[in-house]
């Protein structure tokens, strides 16, 4: 992408007075510790009420696994994370102003390089995670998305497909990106995908889920455009629910037309891991980043961003929470 997203105007450089490294550092701290803040409110406020209201639906005698258990309990998580949990997160985050950026756009061709690129995160994060999970649990442990996934075509579309990349690019790209771009473009980055991962809630989704992340969020930096990582987040989300759903059916009933099918989308599928890695190498050479109006040194990034009390308490919390869905 040699002629795209970059303009060093990208950024509205307003007047601002020359203070002291210390004060800076202090206020990035800050900063990102809003950040946190609103990231554990986020977890905490999601996982015990959604907690609490399944258990409720539990006990209330609807039978557990039926499709009105999961009806039940798709709409219980979305209401909680999207409805409530996420906007506590974003007043938390209130304070920090997102920094105005200009807009660029993204070339069909160019979007389609990195869904390519996705892939190869795709597998090896999921592999990655299995392996993590079962050297832990010495194998018996499960992942529990395939509780929810495949289970109900309808479901996946509305829920899987369509709410959450929209919800979930507006909270952990733009919120958290467009907040703390200012201080350091692939700081910025990395702390939206190390919550995405996290926010997951479990160690099956983490590795894959902050790959993509760090890609989403590279797209959001440089076109500042929701549209291109949700398009991505939606196709991914399809292919890894419907789309495999549609092709294990197809394998059951034994038909011609199902054996073809498969194939073909093993073939695509590996032809498509393969054409990703190697875009994934090409590319990793000739990325784009700028200096932002408050840009921290690079020698105190990673420690400004992560050494603060509102990240800290985010990152004990969420690996807690996720290394105990381990073993539940």
């Amino acid at each position: 992408m040699p002629n795209i997203m970059q303009n060093p105007q990208q950024y509205y450089r307003a007047p601002s007075p020359q203070w002291k490294q210390a004060m800076r550092l202090r206020a990035a701290k800050r900063s990102f510790s809003l950040v946190g803040l609103g990231a554990f409110l986020m977890l905490i406020v999601f996982q015990f009420g959604a907690g609490a209201l399944i258990l409720w639906m539990q006990i209330s005698g609807v039978p557990e696994g039926s499709n009105k258990s999961l009806w039940l309990t798709m709409m219980i998580q979305t209401v909680m994370l999207y409805g409530i949990a996420m906007p506590i997160g974003v007043m938390a985050m209130r304070p920090l102003k997102p920094v105005p950026t200009q807009q660029f756009s993204l070339k069909p061709g160019e979007f389609f390089q990195y869904l390519l690129m996705c892939l190869p995160i795709i597998v090896v994060g999921g592999l990655l995670g299995s392996l993590v999970a079962g050297l832990v649990t010495h194998g018996q442990s499960e992942n529990p998305i395939e509780a929810f996934v495949g289970q109900n075509i309808l479901i996946d579309l509305i829920f899987t497909v369509l709410l959450a990349p929209i919800v979930e690019e507006w909270f952990f790209r733009q919120q958290v990106i467009s907040r703390l771009r200012r201080y350091d473009e692939k700081t910025a980055i990395l702390i939206s995908a190390v919550i995405f991962g996290l926010g997951h809630g479990n160690i099956f989704q983490f590795f894959y889920a902050f790959g993509l992340g760090l890609v989403f969020g590279y797209i959001y930096v440089r076109t500042s455009r929701l549209i291109y990582s949700i398009g991505l987040h939606m196709i991914i989300n399809a292919l890894g629910s419907i789309g495999s759903s549609w092709i294990e059916q197809a394998e059951q009933v034994g038909t011609g037309f199902g054996t073809v099918a498969s194939m073909l989308y093993v073939i695509a599928f590996v032809s498509g891991i393969i054409a990703g890695i190697v875009l994934l190498v090409k590319r990793c050479r000739t990325l784009v980043f700028y200096t932002t109006p408050e840009q921290l040194p690079s020698r105190s990034a990673v420690k400004v961003a992560f050494g603060n009390g509102g990240m800290i308490t985010f990152l004990i919390c969420a690996a807690l929470l996720t290394w105990l869905t381990v073993f539940l």
